[in-house]
């Protein structure tokens, strides 16, 4: 019994330590640091949108701004708190539900989804590989990584 007390006292001293140190980070956060970084999402959020709209418009259906926008919007809420690595299936099954319930049909919602998906991990690998590429990759060494004995 006073192994459990001691325990659950020093979880919950580490919990109350963890909630201090995020009030604490939180406190050191300026108000407009805080209001750019909303602004940026809310300006990100909004490109998503219009990028959504124009790739329906492509496929030769119509939706309207803000139906894509709430679409993107909670397909990315979603995904997030999914807690699975880029929301895959998560994010992707949330704006196929949200744009057939809006009307598009199937056929151009499985596409719009696929092209989407493509795009937004296709285009963040493809990018990561040519700056890698560009800029190199010098503050990795190899050699210093430490591998296991394999005669062990």
């Amino acid at each position: 019994m006073v192994y459990r007390f001691i325990i659950k006292k020093r979880i919950s001293n580490k919990f109350v330590k963890y909630l201090k140190e995020i009030k604490d980070s939180i406190l050191i956060f300026s108000k407009s640091a805080f209001i750019i970084v909303i602004l940026l999402n809310i300006i990100i959020q909004t490109l998503s949108a219009f990028s959504g709209l124009f790739l329906i418009h492509f496929l030769k259906a119509e939706i309207s701004f803000t139906k894509i926008l709430f679409a993107n919007s909670a397909a990315f809420f979603l995904g997030a708190i999914s807690m699975i690595p880029l929301g895959l299936g998560v994010r992707d099954g949330s704006v196929l539900f949200f744009i057939k319930s809006f009307g598009i049909p199937q056929n151009i919602a499985i596409n719009f989804v696929a092209i989407q998906r493509i795009i937004s991990t296709g285009l963040g690998y493809l990018l990561g590989v040519l700056a890698g590429g560009v800029l190199g990759v010098k503050s990795v060494n190899l050699n210093s990584l430490k591998l296991e004995d394999r005669n062990t």
